[in-house]
């Protein structure tokens, strides 16, 4: 049997068909999984924009409250300072007291032996 050359054309043209039609579907598979993937890749993309976003914000909050705790820490090293400078003017004071003090004491006690002498005489 004698296969016409018209037969064999139309063979080679189904062949070709066949072959274009699962390279369709291949290149139709390909595509939904590319779909897919950036379907995902969005989907990643977008959580971690958000995760961007939220660190930022808590970053910002952060640095803020670092910068409140921060002006509260000088301010209580300045009264600690002033604390520590009225503490040293109040033991001046004490010590000049003491001092003032033994002074009186002593002229006190040497009153008295005066008036002491002056009664005897």
């Amino acid at each position: 049997m004698r296969v016409s050359e018209s037969d064999l054309r139309a063979s080679e043209v189904r062949t070709k068909v066949e072959i274009s039609d699962m390279r369709m579907a291949e290149l139709e598979a390909a595509l939904k999984m590319a779909e897919l993937t950036k379907a995902n890749i969005d989907e990643q993309a977008n959580r971690l924009r958000s995760d961007v976003h939220s660190r930022d914000k808590t970053i910002k909050s952060l640095s803020e409250e670092k910068g409140r705790l921060t002006e509260q820490i000088r301010s209580l090293n300045k009264r600690i300072e002033t604390s520590e400078e009225r503490k040293q003017m109040y033991k001046d004071q004490c010590a000049t007291s003491d001092v003032e003090m033994k002074a009186l004491e002593d002229r006190t006690m040497e009153l008295e032996s005066k008036v002491v002498s002056l009664e005897q005489e």
